[in-house]
């Protein structure tokens, strides 16, 4: 008989129709589908082009060709991507210029370091010519010094000037430069008062006195005042330092107001005790971090930090603010 061949000898294509082994089927042939499972004769190209490759994220993409993800991200075991890893010196401060006032040694110094180290160019201001000339070589060419007496207005003038001759400009100005002097009331003299209010807050007001135009032209721009735990609590006999510091907090908050509007952003930095050569620590001192910071000193880098954060984009919603690096003095 030649009746069509009954179903259970018969063989189905991949589209599911019925065909005699060793003829075409009724489709023509079995047809293959391509990797997005449209259907293709071998031997032709798929509706789709060709079977297309995917990336790791699973998007489809054609050799030779990037992906939409751009490129494959490398992922753990558990499949989470993987962060690589930032250098230490990320270039947080790339491209910003700095005028750091008492930056030959101290704090100022291990300030200029972690700019440099952080992309930016650096402007040492001191009264300490060898000190500054001998660390604005060790930072190399992103680096110069320039002689600050802070209670001159000419020599913030000029300072300013020079720095934006050397780097083209400023947008960055750290009030570091500071004295501490202490003596019992009755026996501490108008000239010792006149003095520390002289470097420590008169000096900062002439500072963003002499730069608040360079740092306006450009913004956006960062005033950092190197105020103390002084300038939130009192401490018995240090009478000028206290005021100073206190009023450096208050200078920071008027000016903030003042150059906001002109993206000018200013705040302080209120550290403890720091092993510096104005407390008597010999340079290089240390300390263990992993200690108790409430019974140890803090080192110079610990505040450096902060202000390298506070001269950053990453502080840009931060103004006229009081930023603590103290180990806990004023906590209560």
């Amino acid at each position: 008989m030649n009746g069509p061949a009954p179903e259970s000898a018969a063989e189905r294509d991949r589209e599911g129709i019925l065909f005699t082994p060793g003829e075409p089927s009724t489709s023509g042939q079995a047809p293959q589908r391509d990797r997005e499972g449209i259907l293709f004769t071998p031997g032709e190209p798929s509706t789709s082009g060709q079977a297309p490759q995917r990336d790791r994220e699973g998007i489809p993409f054609t050799p030779g060709e990037p992906s939409t993800s751009e490129q494959a991200p490398q992922r753990d075991h558990a499949g989470a991507p993987l962060v690589p890893e930032k250098p230490s010196a990320s270039g947080r401060l790339a491209g910003r210029v700095a005028l750091i006032s008492g930056g030959a040694s101290g704090m100022g110094a291990a300030h200029a370091r972690a700019f440099v180290a952080e992309g930016a160019r650096v402007v040492l201001g001191d009264i300490a010519a060898e000190a500054g000339a001998k660390l604005a070589a060790e930072l190399g060419e992103h680096a110069a010094y320039v002689h600050l007496d802070v209670t001159k207005a000419a020599d913030w003038a000029a300072a300013v000037t020079r720095t934006v001759d050397l780097f083209g400009k400023l947008d960055v100005l750290v009030n570091n430069a500071g004295v501490l002097d202490g003596g019992e009331l009755g026996t501490y003299t108008e000239e010792q008062w006149q003095r520390v209010l002289s470097i420590n807050l008169t000096g900062p007001f002439l500072g963003l006195t002499a730069a608040r135009d360079a740092l306006v032209a450009a913004r956006p721009a960062a005033v950092i005042n190197i105020s103390s735990a002084a300038g939130l609590q009192g401490v018995a006999g240090m009478h000028a330092y206290t005021a100073s510091k206190f009023g450096l907090r208050g200078l920071t908050k008027s000016a903030a107001l003042e150059l906001a509007p002109h993206g000018v952003r200013v705040n302080s930095v209120h550290p403890g005790g720091i092993l510096t050569p104005m407390i008597g620590a010999p340079v290089g001192a240390t300390a263990d971090r992993d200690a108790n910071t409430l019974t140890r000193l803090g080192v110079a880098e610990e505040v450096s930090g902060m202000v390298v954060f506070l001269a950053s984009a990453e502080s840009s919603y931060c103004t006229g603010s009081e930023f603590v690096v103290d180990g806990g003095m004023t906590a209560g």
